[in-house]
């Protein structure tokens, strides 16, 4: 799942993602996490996430677009239910990683 999910972000973003980076680490880190909150039916929720997942949404539209393309396959491959709180750590992840990977 990883790999797919890492396989929609190079397509998405056109480039390779720096896997030496702790950005990528952490990023991996976080979709273990992931994958496994969606395998044990486990609902990730906090104060104040709408607000988030707007301003985020709008702030990082290359990097919402990308989380839009890997919620869509899971949803579809796996039958996950990503809420947008799980969106918005995503959104997070996927800037960082694909933000610092361009300037490198």
């Amino acid at each position: 799942m990883i790999n797919d999910i890492l396989g929609i972000m190079t397509e998405h973003f056109g480039m390779a993602l720096n896997q030496e980076s702790a950005d990528f680490s952490r990023f991996i880190t976080h979709l273990r996490y992931f994958i496994v909150r969606q395998l044990n039916r486990e609902v990730l929720s906090f104060k104040d996430q709408q607000f988030l997942y707007d301003v985020l949404s709008e702030r990082y539209p290359v990097s919402f677009q990308c989380a839009l393309k890997i919620k869509e396959a899971m949803e579809q491959q796996r039958g996950f239910v990503i809420t947008p709180d799980e969106m918005v750590y995503l959104m997070i992840h996927i800037e960082r990683v694909t933000s610092r990977t361009a300037t490198d």
